[in-house]
């Protein structure tokens, strides 16, 4: 059975980063297809790293320029195995609450970095989350807290939408990464 998984990014700061978790989980995760998104001026950016990971020829450094090869992060992790794929991907734009960016949904897993980094519309993209979710579905989202209001504004949101909401802070975060003040919010349980 093919798992289906949305990776969403916010505002463009961190694209090539938050591609790059998202076409991971499709090489590793058999039978995965993951959909990288952004807004529509990030996807050229987006298709060009998608190129550059799964393409054969590009992202097996035969048919890339030097400057392709060389900004391949995924490329420098994994060698000549980066043209191996359990799953697939594909970059799309995913505007919030523009439902016409929905198609495709309901997803078994959302996930983010970052999204809440300039929440300009809170209540706009817990909906969003909540479109693209269907009963079984698991939204996972890292972010570090840097406007009090509106993540409250938007985690209060996601508890009116979801039956469970859960905020996950160090030291319950299992990584390396230690960077003060990043949350994981775990949202499932999607209210009909």
């Amino acid at each position: 059975m093919e798992k289906r998984g949305l990776d969403q990014n916010s505002d463009g700061s961190n694209a090539p980063q938050t591609t790059l978790s998202g076409f991971m989980v499709a090489k590793a995760c058999v039978q995965s297809h993951v959909f990288v998104t952004d807004l529509p001026e990030l996807l050229d950016l987006m298709k060009e790293n998608y190129e550059m990971n799964f393409v054969v020829g590009k992202c097996d450094g035969s048919g890339g320029t030097e400057a392709e090869e060389g900004n391949s992060l995924l490329r420098q992790k994994f060698g000549s195995e980066l043209s191996k794929s359990q799953g697939t991907a594909e970059a799309k734009v995913l505007r919030w609450g523009v439902e016409s960016d929905y198609e495709g949904a309901p997803f078994d897993v959302v996930f983010g970095a970052d999204v809440v980094a300039s929440l300009y519309d809170p209540i706009a993209l817990a909906n969003t989350f909540y479109n693209l979710c269907g009963p079984e579905s698991k939204v996972y989202l890292s972010y570090k807290g840097r406007l009090d209001e509106p993540h409250l504004l938007f985690e209060a949101e996601l508890k009116r939408l979801f039956s469970r909401v859960e905020r996950i802070e160090p030291p319950n975060i299992h990584s390396r990464n230690k960077n003060p003040g990043v949350c994981i919010l775990k949202a499932w349980g999607k209210i009909e």
